[in-house]
Parts: structure tokens; sequence; C-alpha cells
């Protein structure tokens, strides 16, 4: 003996999984984005510097959140060749979380977070933010975030440089 569904409630089950499921899948990166606390302040400058063929070699990333979500980046790059500057350019980076990144220094693993340019030419992973909690003078509770580090990769006009400049450092 075979057991069978109404045609009408299994219809309307059916419906009931695709709404639940469309919800879950709607509420993921909203959740994600919202605790994105990566550019919480007007703007982050992470810094790095290196040696090659003799020339001391700094760059400087300057990002600013386009949205209060976090899901789009305005990033300027700046580099310097003993400290005269020889180029710069400027970006627009979009949150990516279809991928799971990580940053390793000194032997440790930090967590990141993925942003890239629509052409995937420029990518730079920030190490997830970490919370701290502090008390105020006046009794109040405040958290603030930190993300110490990123790393920067260009696929063309920079190539050269990835290699020296490994990690920034949030300044």
């Amino acid at each position: 003996m075979a057991f069978t569904f109404p045609t009408e409630d299994y219809n309307n089950c059916q419906l009931r999984i695709i709404f639940v499921l469309s919800l879950v899948l709607t509420f993921i990166p909203f959740s994600y984005s919202q605790n994105n606390h990566l550019f919480e302040r007007k703007y982050t400058v992470y810094i790095s510097a290196g040696h090659l063929k003799g020339k001391r070699i700094v760059a400087g990333v300057q990002v600013q959140a386009r949205d209060s979500t976090n899901q789009e980046i305005h990033v300027r790059f700046d580099l310097l060749k003993n400290w005269i500057p020889v180029d710069s350019a400027e970006f627009d980076l979009f949150l990516d979380t279809t991928r799971h990144e990580f940053i390793t220094v000194d032997n440790r693993k930090y967590e990141a977070i993925h942003y890239r340019s629509k052409d995937s030419q420029v990518r730079i992973n920030f190490q997830k933010p970490e919370g701290f909690d502090t008390k105020l003078r006046n009794g109040k509770e405040w958290t603030y975030w930190t993300s110490t580090y990123a790393t920067v990769s260009y696929s063309n006009r920079f190539k050269k440089y990835n290699r020296i400049l490994k990690v920034y450092y949030e300044k």
C-alpha cells in the first residue's frame, strides 16, 4: 500500500519549502554584511614597505566605504620609490562572499574578508575585524573594531610589487 499526498497539500508544502529557503538565502549575505565592521570610520589606511633594486618602495592604500554595509568600497593606491610618488590608481571594489580567504603573517593565519574589482584585476583581502570592548570613564561601554592586516593583488600594472609588498598594515 503506497502513501500519496493530496495534490493541493503537496503543492502548498513545496511552496512553503521554497519560501523558507529563499528567506534563508536572502538573509545569509545580509547578516554577513551587517557583521562587517571593517570600515565604520570615515576612511582607513594600510601601509606596506620593502626594497626593490636598491630603492625603498612604500605603498599606501586608502579605503572608504561607499555604503553602510561595506558591500562596496573605494580604494586609492599610492606608490612611492625612495619617498617620491611615482604612481597612483583608484578602484571601486565589491565584497566577494564566494571565497573564503586567509592572510598569513609570521606563520599565523587570519580569516579575511575578500574584495575585488568587477574585472578581478584588483583583489584585496582585509583581516576580518576583531571587536574590543572598553569601558569609558562615564561608565558606558564602547566596542571598537580593528583589522590589522591586508593583502593586495594586482594582476597587471603593479604586479612586480606584489612579491615585495606582501602584507599591508593598518595605520
